[in-house]
């Protein structure tokens, strides 16, 4: 899907809390619309592939906890 309006194709978008239902739901929504998916949850990586499956629309995943600062610096 494009929309003019609100194109995100050919950008990165990191979604916080992707493991959840909302970031899951969120994440297919962007990369339907092109975009490359960075997602960060505090969980494991190990919980990815429970959660997403192999070819899901995360191309890359971070353990991050979002209330540290120097976590999300190491991550992006």
């Amino acid at each position: 899907m494009n929309d003019s309006l609100f194109s995100v194709s050919n950008k990165c978008v990191i979604i916080t809390g992707v493991l959840g239902q909302l970031g899951l739901a969120y994440a297919r929504a962007f990369k339907d619309r092109g975009a490359t998916v960075v997602g960060f949850d505090v969980h494991p990586e190990s919980r990815v592939d429970d959660k997403i499956g192999a070819g899901y629309a995360i191309a890359r995943y971070f353990q991050v906890d979002i209330t540290d600062k120097q976590a999300i610096a190491r991550a992006v």
